[in-house]
Order: C-alpha cells, then sequence, then structure tokens
C-alpha cells in the first residue's frame, strides 16, 4: 500500500479512501489491499485528464452526439456547450474522464450457464467485451447495459453473487439517470466501456472507435 501511495503521490489515508469509495479498483489478499499495476496508472490518467466528471445526463448527451443522435433531454444551452467540446477535438483520456460517471457497476459471480441467458434478458443491451465486432473477446465474461428497474430481479432469477472485478464473470451497468438507448448501445458508448477496461487492446480499440467518430462528427 505504502508503494502505491508513493506512486500516486498521496497519502497512505487517501488511498484507503479511494479504495473504499470504489474509486480506485483493489482486491484484498489477507490483510492487504492489492491495486494492479493497470489501475494505478489509469487512476493517475483520469486525474490529469482536463476538466471533472460530467453529471451522468450530460455526460450520455456528449456519447449521444459522437454517434449522431440528439440528446433531446439537455437543455439547447448544454448541447451547444458539448458541442463546444467536442469541436476542440478533446483526447479520449478527456473524454473517458468526462463520461465516467455515467452508470452505476455491479460486478458479479455466477454460474457459467447464467452468461449467455443474461444476453437474451429483455432489454439488456451488450456492451464492452461482449459487443460484436470490436476484436476485444474475453472468453467467460459477460457484460450489459440494463435498466435499474430490471437489475434485482435479473439477480434473484439467475442467481448471481456480488463481485469483485478481478473475480466476476459479469459485469452490468446501469445507467446513472435516464435509459439513453433505442435498440442498440452504440459504437462509442461501448468504446468508452472498453476505454475503462484499462488494457492496452481494449484501450487501442476503443481509441480507434473514439477518434473515427470525432473526426466524423466534425466533418458532418
Amino acid at each position: 500500500m505504502s508503494e502505491v501511495a508513493d506512486r500516486l503521490g498521496l497519502s497512505r489515508q487517501r488511498v484507503l479512501e479511494l479504495i473504499s469509495s470504489e474509486e480506485l479498483p483493489a482486491r484484498k489478499i489477507g490483510r492487504q489491499w492489492v491495486v494492479e499495476e493497470p489501475d494505478i496508472a489509469g487512476w493517475g490518467q483520469r486525474r490529469g485528464s482536463v476538466g471533472r466528471p460530467m453529471a451522468p445526463a450530460v455526460a450520455w448527451g456528449l456519447i449521444a452526439l459522437l454517434q449522431g443522435r440528439d440528446p433531446d433531454w439537455l437543455s439547447p444551452s448544454e448541447r451547444s456547450r458539448l458541442r463546444s467540446r467536442l469541436r476542440r477535438q478533446p483526447s479520449v483520456d478527456a473524454v473517458g474522464n468526462w463520461v465516467r460517471k455515467r452508470s452505476e457497476l455491479h460486478w458479479l459471480a455466477g454460474h457459467r450457464s447464467a452468461l449467455p441467458k443474461i444476453l437474451d434478458v429483455p432489454d439488456a443491451l451488450p456492451t464492452g467485451v461482449s459487443a460484436p465486432g470490436h476484436d476485444v473477446i474475453v472468453i467467460n465474461r459477460t457484460e450489459i447495459y440494463l435498466p435499474g428497474e430490471r437489475f434485482a430481479d435479473l439477480v434473484s432469477e439467475l442467481l448471481l453473487d456480488p463481485s469483485n472485478p478481478y473475480a466476476a464473470n459479469i459485469l452490468i451497468r446501469v445507467p446513472n439517470g435516464l435509459w439513453p438507448f433505442d435498440n442498440e448501445v452504440g459504437a462509442v458508448a461501448v468504446a468508452m466501456d472498453l476505454w475503462e477496461a484499462g488494457d492496452d487492446r481494449s484501450r487501442r480499440a476503443a481509441s480507434l472507435v473514439y477518434k473515427k467518430a470525432l473526426r466524423s462528427w466534425v466533418n458532418s
């Protein structure tokens, strides 16, 4: 823990606070907290990014614009400010930081037979490693978006247990404040979810999708 604190330039107590608030992913081995290298690097990058995280509705509005949709849940002035930010062509790091409060993350563990069933649940939309077409495959893990009102029933029906990012084989993302999708998540939303995974392969895939979407938006 002292080494992690030194790496991040924080006190040991502050690191423990970040772990407790789930801002810094960690797992406990015996009596010690262990923070993996990608999570140390990821937190440092988020701290160094420009601007604070956006409110969830605004974050989803930014993603909607990049996906060619009109975020009609935002006021005209809010939409104008988002367009102004995008015209400055922010980095994927900056956008990843801005939108990181958009969803509540539920890491769960379930029997492997539950994984395909989750994808068939009404209103469940695949994202991240479960989304097709992004060349990032993680065996034996399922990742979806789900409306908040369906979450408790799904957990009960499939006998899912709370877990942590290192042991979980299911990640359910519940959007905060609104349901921002029609029939699919969209490429940019998937890219932001891949970006949060923190590994090099996921981030490369996310960066390619984001840059393509930003170029398309700027040139539209």
